[in-house]
């Protein structure tokens, strides 16, 4: 692991603890320096410098999960449906979230009142969005793809909501909401898209 990659660590691990003792919003990139500088051997202007604004925090802990994911050795067979690879991909997602989910809660919460965040993690989001498409064998490009990532980030925002408050060890709330949520979105993303996909290639249809 890259020393980048150690950091990155820390700093998202570091900040976690911060939002559970006081909330996302009380801690400060100062206060965030000092702590990660203490663990490590870096001063605390090079971690601002690595981390110059709090959106940067949550950005870098999508590209982590992302990472974790994908790291995964994930066979699908011909059997599985592309919603169920799909459904595989984004549970797996909320797995390797599972030991964050106490400061996730926290966070989401508190960014009710930070919409510079939000808005900052957005594009981080949906590329990680992209990936668990590519992943489970879809195609992102051109404007199908892009319609079907939008989609998938609205599918995956409700289901975290779900996720969040789902205390069952098996998750069983957790995946009746992304069951209804993929065929919600299949249903919309075909009715919206089917002119257009037409038009374009009269083969193609949503994948969801």
């Amino acid at each position: 692991m890259s020393v980048a990659k150690d950091l990155d660590i820390v700093i998202i691990e570091t900040a976690f603890d911060l939002t559970l003792e006081n909330g996302w919003r009380a801690f400060s990139l100062p206060q965030l320096a000092h702590a990660v500088a203490e663990k490590t051997s870096m001063s605390p202007t090079l971690v601002r410098a690595h981390c110059p604004v709090k959106a940067a925090i949550l950005s870098t802990f999508e590209r982590h999960i992302d990472s974790l994911v994908l790291a995964e050795e994930i066979s699908f067979t011909e059997q599985d449906t592309a919603r169920d690879r799909i459904f595989e991909m984004l549970m797996l997602r909320l797995e390797a979230m599972q030991e964050y989910k106490p400061a996730l809660a926290r966070i989401s919460r508190d960014l009710t009142l930070d919409p510079f965040s939000v808005l900052a993690n957005g594009p981080t989001l949906l590329l990680s969005m992209s990936k668990m498409l590519n992943a489970s064998g879809h195609s992102t490009t051109g404007l199908v793809g892009i319609a079907e990532t939008h989609g998938l980030l609205i599918i995956w925002a409700s289901t975290f909501r779900t996720w969040l408050t789902d205390n069952n060890p098996d998750h069983s709330l957790t995946m009746a909401a992304l069951d209804k949520n993929l065929r919600r979105g299949k249903k919309f993303l075909n009715r919206f898209k089917a002119p257009l996909s037409l038009k374009l290639n009269p083969m193609a249809k949503s994948k969801f």
